[in-house]
């Protein structure tokens, strides 16, 4: 109980720090003057839509010791987001973003090599799904092209992870086409709350009342798992994702 408490304490600290550095930007912001920001156009909002794939790495399976012929081997999951983010241009080519996001994220690993009386061909594949809020921080930079009609965005960022709710699931998938659930066979995975990515994608000018942008992303979270049966341990390699911009001004 102490140590539940310590965490969901420590979660609540965390949460405080990311919402005080947001009311510091807006509070910023609202200094500075509607006017001059209009005139400089410094702040905007984006809507943001993200797709999104998760490697997972199985370092050493166990289930090599019992030379039973069964292997297991780390998946791709899926994943999507929606947010909102406002950004803020320190200067004239420097950005720092921030916001919320909605997230689904999936998790997967896979054993191969089963063979039941029937003499069917098996797998099992196990799935590790989340909801999160997360919070981004990201300082970027953006280049001009073609008179700002068109412009080259990168840069780093972070983001705190809030957990809305969290499952394991295994299904059982033949080779004959059927599949069944499993009620015990599940991943046991230790979620982190942080990540880190660099970004770099570009974002056109279309019109005085918005733009359109595209970012291919690489992330890393330190997620660790112990994979059904064999108990052997895994860890998610790296995240992978495109985001879909909106830029409104």
């Amino acid at each position: 109980i102490i140590y539940l408490w310590r965490s969901l304490h420590h979660q609540i600290d965390i949460m405080n720090f990311y919402r005080t550095l947001t009311y510091f930007i807006l509070l910023s912001i609202l200094i500075s003057g509607p006017k001059y920001l209009e005139a400089q156009k410094r702040f905007s909002i984006s809507l943001l839509g993200n797709l999104e794939a998760s490697f997972m790495n199985i370092g050493h399976s166990n289930a090599e010791v019992y030379n039973s012929g069964i292997y297991e081997k780390g998946g791709i999951g899926l994943g999507y987001a929606f947010g909102i983010q406002p950004q803020l241009l320190i200067s004239k080519r420097v950005f720092v973003r921030s916001g919320l996001n909605l997230e689904h994220s999936t998790y997967k690993s896979l054993m191969k090599g089963l063979r039941f009386i029937d003499g069917n061909d098996s797998k099992i594949v196990l799935k590790n799904t989340s909801y999160t809020i997360g919070i981004p921080l990201e300082l970027g930079r953006n280049s001009s092209i073609k008179n700002d009609k068109l412009s080259l965005n990168y840069g780093i960022g972070f983001i705190y992870n809030y957990f809305i709710s969290k499952k394991a699931s295994g299904k059982i998938k033949g080779s004959s086409g059927e599949n069944s659930n499993l009620k015990q066979t599940k991943n046991i995975a230790d979620l982190s709350i942080f990540s880190a990515y660099i970004f770099y994608g570009f974002l056109k000018n279309v019109s005085n009342k918005f733009d359109l942008g595209i970012e291919s992303y690489l992330k890393y979270t330190p997620n660790k798992f112990t994979t059904a049966i064999y108990e052997s341990t895994a860890k998610t390699l790296f995240e992978s994702g495109i985001n879909f911009r909106l830029k409104l001004k």
